[in-house]
């Protein structure tokens, strides 16, 4: 079983090479949603980055149809990839706003990978409004916020896709996370002092953290850990949200942790979007931590998967923006 953590480790650096042709998509698409594709063609999601997704268009007997192709990477536990389609099957029954999934496929005959397929939503990602700093963008976090606030409240008890005893094992023991974060920080990260990153403020501010968190409940529920704004598709008119994309890294937690990465996403596309956002969360004693944490993990992405390192300063120059900003905070 794949742990958050265990993305951290080295992987498997690139995905099983895909055969990809019209006529063996089109075959495919024909025999998978029965349906008889007179034409069809197909396009590549730029963004994917772990996986590789394509819009599929077809003209079929029943009028035009778009759908999406999820070949999940093969770099990871197969077993993530079921439990993805199991969660999104069922945030339908409650719902959330998901594509509607058609299928899941493991069998692994026609393809070297698993493949999600769902039907394609037509709208836009909220980071073009973002982008053209649309006004329309607060409404929208408005509704985000409810989205989260739903999910939360209704999978704390339900199991969604993970078993029981995988989700009580995953519950976040609050030693073995701190003992984690720490790992993170002062193991894992050499170039720290090299980057001229605030090592005691962070540990002082850690531990003012820890020692508050051991007050708190740890209520936990399934967190979706990857709301981007690319990954919040919007009607272009209406400003509806439409779907949450990218369900793969969901996991129990602690509501905060989607909180602070959302912020943390926000953040690097608009910082007064992402305080609005955060306002309403401001009583929350472990949002700092989680924030921290999440542009921790970020820096671990470039420093270790990408060797990224002129992004991995741009990271850590806002990693210690953020720490300064959060011990203000903390101290009025």
């Amino acid at each position: 079983m794949t742990r958050p953590e265990d993305l951290l480790q080295p992987i498997k650096e690139q995905n099983s090479p895909l055969q990809i042709t019209e006529p063996k998509i089109k075959q495919y698409i024909s025999k998978k949603l029965d349906l008889q594709v007179e034409d069809l063609a197909f396009t590549r999601f730029p963004n994917g980055i772990v996986n590789d997704v394509f819009k599929i268009d077809c003209i079929t007997s029943r009028g035009s149809r778009s759908f999406v192709l999820k070949f999940c990477s093969d770099r990871f536990d197969g077993q993530k990839n079921l439990r993805e389609f199991q969660i999104l099957k069922n945030m339908e029954k409650i719902n959330l706003p998901v594509p509607e999934i058609l299928f899941f496929d493991a069998s692994r005959t026609s393809w070297n990978r698993d493949v999600i397929c769902w039907r394609y939503v037509d709208g836009i990602p909220l980071s073009e409004l973002i982008n053209t700093r649309d006004d329309a963008c607060y409404s929208i976090i408005d509704q985000l916020q409810q989205v989260l606030k739903k999910l939360h409240a209704k999978t704390k008890t339900a199991h969604f896709g993970i078993s029981i005893d995988e989700k009580e094992r995953q519950k976040e023991r609050h030693d073995s996370y701190f003992a984690f974060v720490f790992k993170l920080v002062f193991d894992k990260m050499p170039r720290l002092q090299e980057l001229q990153f605030p090592i005691e403020p962070f540990r002082d501010f850690f531990l003012r953290v820890k020692e508050s968190f051991n007050e708190i409940s740890l209520d936990h529920a399934l967190c979706h850990r990857d709301v981007t704004p690319l990954n919040v598709i919007v009607h272009p008119k209406t400003h509806e949200i439409l779907a949450i994309l990218d369900w793969e890294f969901a996991w129990y937690s602690h509501p905060t942790l989607d909180i602070a990465s959302t912020y943390y996403r926000l953040s690097n596309y608009w910082q007064d979007l992402a305080d609005y956002f955060k306002k309403d969360y401001d009583d929350m004693p472990l949002l700092p931590l989680y924030i921290l944490r999440r542009g921790l993990l970020t820096c671990s992405t470039y420093f270790y998967k990408q060797n990224d390192m002129s992004r991995l300063n741009v990271e850590f120059n806002k990693l210690k923006t953020l720490l300064l900003r959060l011990e203000k905070d903390a101290c009025t």
